[in-house]
């Protein structure tokens, strides 16, 4: 394996490239003693080069795509992800069921466990923006609320690629939102 570091900030979060059987992709790594990473590869790229961080952490970052291999350029933001993990479904305000804890305003949600389960909104929530990522996958709001705070104050992104968003009750304002064939929101 080849690993490139290409930009660090002084809070110790680092951006860079490396290359694996399957290509090559962009990482960060949060600067936390765990040596844990992410992974930044758009979807349908075929080589990611993560050139640059800023203090607010925003990465600026170009990519290969698949069809004819078009060049694409495109500035990510570096917020850390709550991965849901209770394939049972459960309470969104329930530590357990997230890995590593429940997001807050700084963290993104994906709900990606594999199963048929229902994630429930039952007390007022937030995140940075919320993926729904699992195709048997419900996020129900219950009659409370989910609000996406994104940088500076704004919405954060909502991406539901799979699975539904459902709710009773409450008008969602958002932007961006993305929406797949496989994913229904109601």
């Amino acid at each position: 394996m080849v690993v490139l570091v290409r930009a660090s900030t002084a809070s110790g979060q680092i951006v860079g490239q490396y290359q694996d059987s399957s290509g090559t992709h962009g990482f960060l790594c949060g600067g936390g003693a765990n040596g844990s990473y992410t992974v930044i590869d758009p979807p349908g790229s075929v080589g990611t080069e993560p050139t640059s961080i800023n203090a607010s952490g925003q990465i600026a970052d170009w990519y290969v795509g698949s069809s004819n291999y078009p060049v694409h350029g495109f500035l990510a933001t570096a917020n850390p992800v709550e991965h849901w993990v209770n394939t049972a479904g459960g309470n969104w305000s329930t530590a357990a069921n997230w890995n590593p804890g429940v997001p807050t305003a700084a963290f993104n949600a994906d709900i990606d466990a594999t199963g048929t389960y229902s994630v429930a909104i039952t007390t007022a929530a937030i995140a940075y923006g919320l993926l729904v990522n699992d195709a048997q996958a419900t996020v129900t709001d219950n009659k409370s609320s989910l609000t996406l705070f994104g940088s500076g104050g704004t919405n954060g992104a909502l991406i539901v690629k799979a699975g539904t968003l459902s709710s009773t009750a409450v008008l969602l304002t958002l932007a961006p939102f993305s929406s797949t064939a496989a994913a229904r929101c109601k």
